[in-house]
């Protein structure tokens, strides 16, 4: 029964973690931070499955484990979103690969890191990265332009 207590104790833990990481506005975000949390709470389920080897089997350790796996896929994303070289355009294609209306942080200062979360980035992890390297050569394109002019 302690295990089980230790375990939801956990899942709550990790929960207001990651409440408290969806509220945070986009200009505020640090990615590699939170990416290094996340990392940190991946050790410490993995040490309690290590302790008690049953609790791996159940379904509220998995669902720990769940939540950690989207926070590992979506938060390299928004590193990558949050490059110099990402413009509107390329929100606009995010929007068409999440099949929203409309998505740019940049407009609105009330854009969180809940708001991205919500679009399902880990569903569209390589179309995102497709956008993001776009972005990244067409800035090689420009600054190569501006060189020659």
């Amino acid at each position: 029964m302690k295990y089980l207590k230790d375990v939801w104790d956990f899942k709550a833990m990790v929960h207001l973690t990651f409440d408290s990481w969806r509220a945070r506005p986009w200009k505020d975000l640090d990615p590699e931070n939170l990416e290094g949390q996340s990392k940190k709470l991946r050790k410490q389920l993995k040490a309690m499955g290590g302790q008690f080897a049953s609790l791996k089997g159940w379904q509220v350790y998995r669902d720990i484990g769940d939540s950690l796996d989207v926070m590992t896929t979506v938060l390299p994303l928004v590193g990558e979103l949050r490059a110099e070289s990402i413009r509107p355009r390329h929100w606009s294609a995010l929007a068409r690969v999440c099949n929203v209306k409309a998505v740019d942080p940049t407009s609105n200062d009330r854009f969180v890191l809940d708001d991205l979360l919500r679009l399902g980035l880990d569903e569209h992890k390589d179309e995102i990265e497709d956008i993001v390297e776009t972005a990244a050569k067409e800035i090689k394109i420009e600054r190569k332009l501006m060189e020659i002019d």
